[in-house]
């Protein structure tokens, strides 16, 4: 048992799906006042299966028909669900005619127009799908102001953003002589230009820069306007004259909607367009008139790996779709692999392989395809530098991060990082590899230090300077900063004292065998240095005063190099 009256408006809560994580919900509303048994005065919520969505409940209803809902389609700029109709009241809040209601069904408190409209509003239609960080809402109905202002039978409000308050836009302006009964955003032809086709019963049409016009229950408006900046633009609002669909339409027109490839559905009570004849319903050339789409030029594709190809060109004019096809000679068995306007990217390809390309641009008028160009995937098997080699590979490798690496005069390497496990056995934080990068199980540091070493530096004597997050090493207060002795022990003759204040991201050994340490402190040793200090050889601060040269890297030391200088210094990039 669903509405016990009738439905005039239907949308899909795609808030719902956003927030949630199920199905778009069905939005409802028109002159019922119970769902399935259960009251809901003039607006209801529907699940994808058809029942009532007992968790949205908009208090008490509204307190007359509601003719009219639109929904965001942007969730991220423009959430929430407009509903405009013949209501004075909705959710217990005094709203005339039009309110904003959240997706739990109560009503926004940010979005009220005021003293509401003084008539009817019979559509609503939200454009947020363009650019699009400045969504408009459009009203039409049969009222004469909104908030206290003039507006002759459509309106609109600009937006707001996450959640702020929309307002009514005071710098657009038409005037139709009759009810507006359907709207429809359609897709900007520039960036700073919007199109939106009405219809209704109207048949004279007014704007500040086209004066009275005579349109028979169709037009389209457009609006020059920055839509990156609504707030303090002056927006242009024009009757769109290459849109003329001469005489017009008889009757009412209740309906519209657009179809892909540019043409518009048009639906109402009329059986006369343009002095044909057709009963309710028609088809309107809309977008293109009687052009053909352009050529799509300059195409051009390039192997990206061995198992995707990389297209690009100039979009062609006047087309309501742009698809890509394929074909393994270039002359025939040609695959349609999906649709773009300038740049598209094909996978799944087999290496090695040479394929063909062309872009075929369409709209309701026909199609027009580009130039057909060639390319050859790269080979599967990459011999060139860079290439794995598996017999120099530990066996398992680390179970999580590796932050550095380095090489002995021996030919060992230091590797360090987050990792807990390396090549099958327990290392916290470190371990060295032998030439063969088997695990070296001659250097033991023991349980090691407590948490991640971002940096590794070898001295000349072959002890090993780290540095990272740690506070121990083998249960032993180390700072951040520690030496180990070649077979790992913690070396004792190295104190830096309380050191350094926070992590140390970078360390280096100067050619005097001085050690400079970088990161994220404001004291070494309780001596204020920020995020760079110079250590002497036993990790006490080096405080000569000699200069270091340093680039920084935001606002800390996060890599740094040894100059080659005539004297010892520090470049960090």
């Amino acid at each position: 048992m669903g509405p016990n009256g009738n439905v005039y408006a239907i949308a899909l809560n795609n808030n719902s799906s956003y927030y949630y994580g199920y199905d778009s919900s069905i939005l409802i509303g028109g002159t019922f006042t119970s769902v399935g048994g259960t009251s809901r005065n003039y607006i209801a919520q529907l699940i994808s299966n058809g029942a009532l969505d007992t968790s949205f409940y908009p208090g008490g209803g509204a307190n007359a028909p509601v003719l009219a809902i639109a929904t965001s389609n942007n969730n991220y700029y423009s959430s929430g669900i407009y509903v405009g109709g013949l209501f004075t009241n909705i959710g217990g809040q005094t709203r005339n005619r039009l309110a904003k209601i959240n997706s739990s069904g109560s009503v926004d408190y940010y979005f009220n127009s005021g003293t509401g409209l003084d008539g009817a509003v019979y559509a609503l239609a939200l454009d947020d799908d363009m650019y699009s960080s400045s969504p408009r809402l459009y009203v039409g109905g049969n009222f004469t102001s909104v908030g206290g202002t003039y507006r002759g039978k459509i309106a609109r409000f600009l937006v707001s953003n996450y959640g702020g308050s929309d307002s009514l836009d005071q710098n657009y302006y038409a005037w139709l002589d009759a009810p507006v009964r359907a709207i429809i955003p359609e897709r900007p032809s520039t960036w700073n230009q919007s199109k939106i086709l009405v219809a209704g019963d109207f048949t004279t049409v007014f704007t500040n820069s086209g004066g009275v016009v005579a349109k028979n229950r169709l037009a389209r408006f457009s609006f020059n306007e920055n839509y990156y900046d609504p707030y303090g633009s002056s927006p242009t609002v024009n009757l769109d004259t290459e849109f003329s669909p001469s005489p017009g339409i008889n009757d009412s027109v209740y309906a519209l909607a657009k179809i892909p490839d540019g043409r518009t559905l048009v639906g109402g009570k009329f059986n006369q367009v343009s002095g044909i004849s057709t009963s309710g319903l028609a088809q309107i050339y809309s977008d293109f008139g009687n052009n053909l789409p352009g050529t799509p030029s300059s195409l051009k594709v390039s192997p990206a790996n061995a198992t995707q190809m990389i297209l690009d060109w100039a979009s062609a004019s006047n087309s309501a779709s742009q698809d890509i096809e394929r074909s393994l000679d270039g002359l025939n068995g040609w695959v349609d692999v999906g649709s773009s306007d300038s740049l598209f990217i094909d996978t799944g390809l087999a290496a090695g392989t040479t394929y063909f390309y062309r872009v075929r641009a369409t709209n309701y008028n026909g199609s027009a395809y580009s130039a057909v160009v060639s390319a050859t995937t790269e080979s599967s098997v990459w011999t060139g530098p860079g290439i794995l080699d598996p017999s120099a590979s530990p066996n398992d490798g680390a179970n999580s991060t590796v932050k550095e690496l380095a090489r002995q005069a021996d030919g060992k390497t230091i590797v360090v990082g987050s990792f807990s496990q390396l090549a099958g056995a327990t290392r916290q934080y470190i371990a060295r590899l032998n030439a063969n990068w088997t695990l070296d199980t001659s250097f033991d540091p023991g349980t090691g230090p407590n948490s991640t070493i971002k940096s590794v530096a070898v001295q000349a004597d072959g002890k090993i300077l780290i540095a990272g997050d740690f506070s121990t090493i083998n249960g032993v207060t180390r700072n951040h900063i520690a030496r180990l002795s070649s077979n790992g022990s913690l070396d004792a003759t190295f104190d830096p004292g309380v050191g350094p204040s926070s992590s140390v991201e970078a360390i280096k050994v100067q050619p005097d065998g001085k050690i400079l340490v970088g990161g994220d402190f404001y004291t070494f040793n309780g001596v204020a240095q920020r995020y760079v200090a110079r250590l002497n050889v036993d990790g006490t601060l080096d405080t000569n005063g000699t200069k270091l040269t340093v680039f920084w890297d935001y606002f800390r030391c996060r890599s740094f190099d040894v100059a080659k200088a005539p004297s010892p210094a520090a470049v960090w990039s």
